[in-house]
Parts: structure tokens; sequence; C-alpha cells
């Protein structure tokens, strides 16, 4: 069950307004004792080839401070966007202090320079909250569609309810903060510093100079991670690295193969565990012992002097062939909760620190084009650049906040947004003040379409 349309304060969310309840079903029996038989909506007296729709509808809700609330129940969500187009004038939403930034002379800051700037690494349940309301991302957020496995996907070729890409393109293409969406930490702390106000080039001494690279380990995930840095370091060359191992083989090598395939990585950003997940290919216990032998592969790194970080496995929203009779999907996000733990506690004994993105990736879904993707650029993407940069640029910030405790990460709460101009004048701000011209975004747009065809046969391969 997801929601839209809820207003956030700075004491968190207020009853009074217009919500939206999407009430969704993925399978009709799940158990995890059956996986195989708890994928798909489909039951064998349905038509061949069916996929049922697979959600029961949209519960529109409008509370206020006086008399019983308003509910309106439809199959579309087409009663709660009548009602916001019918009182279109977006509004300022007051943010919590932690998350609000304003531009001073072009650099963003922190509403309140006496909040410390959260941890990077650690637990980091948040949630994504809307700057004003209503916004262009309320709407397209607020209609449940299934993600075309079709790389054709013309309007004249789009089934009931499938995404329309082109329409959905604010949320899969723009920056975060060029929307009117926020992240904000549930802990005492702030979100990182923008990247236009990191000191770009001192930071990349550290893992660039003398020869050293920034590496990047895992699957198709890890590719678009590497995009992304490549693109804020302005580096096209191997100076920003990336090794393709989708089953964890880093953890079958000895430590004299460790060392020598991860040869000058300064810093080394790891992921696995999706295609584990698919078909239920590795359980989670199996998964465990494979984590457990990539932790002491990890350490080896680590010991030789980079600096590691595991990424949270991301989640998969609704994607139409794990609605399909007999489908082999079954990464429903229950079962990559228990893969991820699996992951954290065995990593945990090799003092391999967490990048946690899983809340902020988890609560915002529809900022992946095919459900599962969160390409650079978008509005996840972005924010999930921000933390990367945050891992390697901390050493700049001597005023960070503890790591917080270990904790479950937060469902998501929204607030409202509103479409409205950019805050930063650029993505890699220079030492001194200058523009440093070298964040090459478009660079990260070819080598999404470089990597089209390698996505393509990984997703064929998980069928």
């Amino acid at each position: 069950m997801a929601t839209s349309g809820l207003r956030i304060s700075g004491d968190g969310p207020q009853i009074h307004g217009t919500h939206l309840i999407q009430v969704a079903l993925e399978a009709r029996n799940f158990s995890f004792c059956d996986l195989h038989h708890s994928c798909g909506v489909a039951i064998p007296t349905d038509p061949p080839d069916a996929i049922p729709p697979p959600w029961l509808g949209f519960l529109t809700l409008v509370t206020s401070a006086s008399g019983p609330p308003f509910m309106q129940w439809d199959e579309t969500a087409g009663p709660f966007a009548a009602r916001l187009r019918s009182d279109w004038r977006p509004e300022p939403v007051p943010l919590p202090v932690n998350a609000t930034r304003i531009s001073v002379n072009g650099t963003l800051r922190p509403l309140s320079m006496t909040w410390k700037t959260c941890n990077p690494f650690g637990r980091s349940p948040g949630r994504w909250v809307f700057t004003h309301y209503p916004s262009e991302e309320a709407l397209l957020m607020a209609d449940l569609c299934l993600p075309r496995r079709s790389n054709n996907t013309s309007p004249e070729r789009l089934r009931p309810r499938d995404c329309n890409p082109a329409r959905l393109a604010p949320l899969h293409t723009r920056p975060y903060y060029n929307t009117s969406l926020r992240w904000i930490p549930l802990q005492h702390c702030s979100t990182p510093r923008p990247l236009s106000a990191v000191r770009h080039r001192v930071c990349m001494r550290r893992w660039l100079d003398d020869g050293r690279r920034i590496c990047t380990l895992g699957d198709s995930h890890m590719r678009y991670l590497r995009q992304d840095l490549a693109a804020w370091t302005g580096r096209r060359d191997s100076k920003v690295h990336y090794f393709y191992d989708v089953w964890g083989e880093l953890g079958t090598m000895t430590p004299e193969q460790v060392r020598a395939r991860l040869e000058g990585c300064s810093s080394l950003f790891v992921n696995v565990g999706s295609w584990h997940a698919c078909k239920n290919a590795t359980t989670v216990e199996e998964f465990a012992r494979t984590m457990e032998a990539l932790g002491r592969a990890m350490r080896v790194a680590a010991d030789a002097g980079a600096q590691v970080a595991w990424l949270t496995i991301p989640p998969v929203g609704f994607r139409d062939f794990r609605l399909e009779r007999n489908c082999t999907d079954v990464r429903t996000t229950p079962l990559l909760e228990h893969y991820n733990a699996a992951a954290e506690a065995a990593l945990r004994r090799h003092g391999i620190p967490l990048l946690d993105i899983w809340s902020m990736q988890t609560a915002l879904l529809e900022s992946a084009p095919d459900g599962i993707h969160f390409r650079p650029g978008s509005v996840v993407g972005s924010a999930v650049l921000e933390k990367a940069v945050a891992s390697l640029c901390h050493h700049l910030d001597v005023d960070y906040a503890p790591p917080p405790p270990p904790a479950s990460a937060s469902a998501m709460e929204t607030g409202a947004p509103a479409a409205h101009q950019s805050e930063r004048p650029h993505m890699g701000g220079g030492e001194d003040g200058e523009e440093d011209g070298s964040h090459e975004q478009g660079e990260a747009e070819q080598e999404h379409e470089q990597g089209e065809e390698e996505e393509a046969e990984e997703e064929q391969e998980e069928k």
C-alpha cells in the first residue's frame, strides 16, 4: 500500500488535507516456505497469457479540522488528480531544518548550521517529502503503473496501466534538486552537503593521485554508480573503474588474487545479491555464506589501504513479468529485506561499513524507469550519488554526527511536491570558487546508452 499527498511539516505528517491510498496486490498467495509458488497474480483459470491488474484500486481521502472525512474509491487515481487540479495553487510546505537548504552566494547550506551532517555510513532511515503542494511530482506518483520489458513503449503500443516513459520522464531524468522532492533523515542530523558545495578537487586528490582509482564491483547497479562517479569526477579514463561481478566471485579468490585484481583501488563500493534473490537462485542461508566469503575478500582490500563500503541490495518495484502465471522473479520487498539483513550481519563481522540506501530507494520506486535501476540523473540516483560522494569526501568535514544505531529502515512518508527551478548552479564545485566544468552530464547519458545492451543481456539471463 502506498500513499501520496501527505502534507509534511517540521513536526511530521499533518492529518488534514487530501490523501491518496493505493491498494496493490502482487501475489494471490505468498509464503517464504514456498517462494516458487508465491509469484504472480494469475491463476490457472485465467485466460492464456493474461496479466491481471496487480492492484485493487485507489482511495481518495479528504480530512479537515471540522466534519467527517470524505472518502471516494475508484479503479483509477482520477478523482485524486481532479481534486488537485481543481485548486492548483502550489504552496510552500515547511520542512525540518535538517533537510531544507538555501542558496548563499551560489552555495547551498543547511537552513540551520547547528545541525551536524549525517555520517554517511551505518543505517540511514528517512523519508521523501515535498517542498511545495500540489506539484507535478505528486500527480506522477499518484498513478501506479507497470514498467514494460519491451523497448517499444510508444504510446500506441502501451497497454492499460503500462507506464508511459515520456510522461514519467521528470522522475527518471531530473535530479531531486530540480524537483520538489527532498530526502529527510530520521536521525537528528543534516543530509550530505550538496555536490556543488563539495571541494571537488581537494577531495579527489585523496583517491585519484599517484595512479590510484575509485572502483565499484557488482552488477548493473554498481555500473550505474560508476557512471555517476565518473561524470562527477570528470574522468573518462579508468580512474573510476567498474568490475563486473554479479555472484560475488571475489569471495572465491585467494588474498593474493584479491589484491592483484583490485590493485590501485583507493576506494571500493560493492553490491551483489539481486541476482541471488531472483528466481530464489540462492537461499538466504546460502547467500549469507557467500557474503561471509565476500566480507573476507573486502577485508583484504581494506587492509591493503582501500576504503571499502557495502551498498544495500536495491528493492524491485512492480514489473509486469512478476505478475504472470508461473513467473520466476520473487524479489519482493520482504524477501530482499532478509537478504540485506544477511549481508549486513556477515559483513559486520569483518568490519565492513554499510552505505544504506534502502529506504531512499524503497520509498520512491517510481524513480526507476524499469522498476529496479535508479539511473544517474534521476530523483533517487542523484541522492545516491550525493551519499556516495559524502562517503568519499567526509574527511573534509570535521563535524559529522556519529553513526546511528541499527534500526529498521522506515517506509515512505511523503509530503507534497511542486516543480520549480534548480537550486544548484552546477554539479561539480571547483576549488577556490571556480566552476569545474568537467562534470560531464552528457557522458553519463552516453554511458547509459552503451550499457543498454549489457543490461538487456543481464535481464535475459535473469529470466
